[in-house]
């Protein structure tokens, strides 16, 4: 499951942490069989893997590849010459069109192959442990406190605007910075 205000980046409707959308029950997901839903009129992907359970974007940011038909995997590390390390069991979905390799967490390209990135979305998996919600990947928890960082010495200084990584900081993205930093204190608790 996850939010709907979570999947648009301008006029999306945000919610609340506990208004979530039922896609799927853990029992319906087959592992590393990727499904197809629509959350708030946003096409999403949804995996479970030996890693966890991720919701991703569908569109690839390369040219448009269906991600939905990807496949899920791991991917090689980076290793000495002639010698090979394979990781990441079950975080990487990798396009149908043209291979390219997205981290099932953040929606990164791996290795940063090209600047283009998926959405990666929060979900709530009712278990035993009764997550709340799926951990921020560390580099969004980084951007997150970043973001807010820089918005609060704009206020501090009245400046009015603020920019973070060359990017404007605008209320919705204020709001998705907090999203993300409230995220990962439920999952945390």
């Amino acid at each position: 499951m996850t939010r709907p205000g979570d999947l648009g980046r301008s006029g999306a409707q945000v919610r609340e942490p506990d208004e979530f959308e039922r896609l799927f029950s853990l029992a319906e997901l087959e592992l590393n069989a990727i499904r197809r839903a629509t959350v708030g009129g946003h096409r999403v992907c949804v995996v479970r893997t030996v890693a966890g359970v991720f919701a991703f974007g569908a569109v690839c940011p390369h040219q448009g590849g269906a991600m939905c038909d990807g496949l899920i995997r791991g991917t090689m590390d980076p290793s000495p010459r002639n010698e090979y390390r394979f990781g990441h069991e079950g975080e990487v979905v990798v396009c149908p069109w043209h291979g390219y390799e997205f981290d099932v967490r953040t929606g990164e390209s791996v290795g940063g192959v090209i600047r283009g990135r998926l959405g990666a979305y929060p979900l709530f998996v009712p278990g035993d442990d009764e997550r709340k919600l799926s951990r921020a990947a560390e580099s969004e928890v980084a951007w997150a406190c970043g973001v807010l960082d820089a918005f609060a010495a704009a206020e501090a200084s009245r400046s009015g605007v603020t920019v973070f990584e060359g990017r404007l900081v605008d209320a919705p993205v204020v709001a998705r910075a907090r999203r993300i930093l409230a995220c990962t204190r439920s999952a945390n608790s």
